[in-house]
């Protein structure tokens, strides 16, 4: 949490040019962290860099579904320019590279529940773990 609270400073004073006090920096933490309690031990926490892990890993995932494995198998090649996290792709492919999406988040996502011992390698992923996917 130090390494936090010391970025924070940082950042305020940089974007502001004042320079809060560690006590005051903790202070909006744990009111903040009280707020978010659902996800509070992800604070300050490195959770950041594990979930841009997955997050590649699922893009890694799907451009090899959609572009090298369909290649492989003589299946159309769905061309898609990834985005952070979304893929640009034809509007006739939409639900294709949806289903892919899902299909790899599902994956990701058990395997970083093994991974951190939530989950056996044996169970299902729990059907209230979905990706939330927006069309635009």
């Amino acid at each position: 949490e130090r390494s936090g609270i010391c970025a924070i400073q940082k950042k305020i004073l940089k974007e502001i040019g004042y320079k809060p006090e560690q006590k005051e920096v903790k202070k909006w933490l744990r009111d903040f962290k009280k707020h978010h309690y659902e996800i509070s031990n992800y604070i300050c926490s490195d959770f950041g860099i594990k979930a841009m892990y997955y997050d590649s890993l699922i893009m890694q995932y799907c451009l090899n579904e959609l572009m090298i494995k369909n290649r492989n198998n003589n299946q159309e090649i769905i061309y898609v320019l990834p985005e952070h996290d979304e893929l640009l792709c034809p509007r006739d492919k939409v639900e294709v590279v949806k289903k892919q999406m899902e299909a790899q988040y599902r994956k990701v996502m058990k395997m970083a529940l093994v991974e951190n011992g939530k989950l056996d390698k044996d169970e299902p992923l729990p059907d209230y773990i979905k990706p939330v996917i927006t069309l635009g």
